[in-house]
């Protein structure tokens, strides 16, 4: 989202970029802070935890949503400055299937994951792809 706010039209990317963060963060910090004291007298409530978890599948969809929107126009170029899908670069593809496989299945950080599919995104720009 800090991504989305520093490319938004009208804005200083760096104003864009810090009104995401704090729109992205400032909520979750304020309503921890807010919470944290009364904590563990709400784990103990059933009905407190069904929530938690409700909040907890809708924060996924929403992340899944923004990586999606991102996946549909993350390729910026000279020849198409709206964006194209990044499923339209097998390379792309593999770096995916790469990652996806290293984290479920080999149990790898989702961390290393996140550097090594954006080196491999650096080193297909730098070297097979001309910009």
């Amino acid at each position: 989202m800090i991504f989305l706010g520093a490319v938004a039209q009208g804005l200083h990317p760096l104003a864009g970029a810090v009104l995401g963060f704090i729109g992205i963060y400032l909520p979750g910090i304020a309503i921890k802070h807010a919470l944290l004291p009364a904590w563990e007298k709400l784990c103990a409530n059933s009905v407190v935890m069904w929530g938690v978890k409700g909040v907890e599948c809708a924060a996924i969809g929403l992340v899944f949503t923004a990586v999606y929107r991102l996946w549909r126009i993350a390729i910026i170029d000279p020849t198409n400055q709206s964006g194209s899908p990044v499923d339209n670069q097998p390379w792309f593809i593999l770096i995916t299937i790469m990652a996806f496989t290293y984290c479920k299945w080999f149990k790898g950080q989702p961390a290393v994951a996140i550097l090594g599919g954006g080196f491999l995104g650096v080193l297909y720009f730098a070297c097979i792809r001309e910009i």
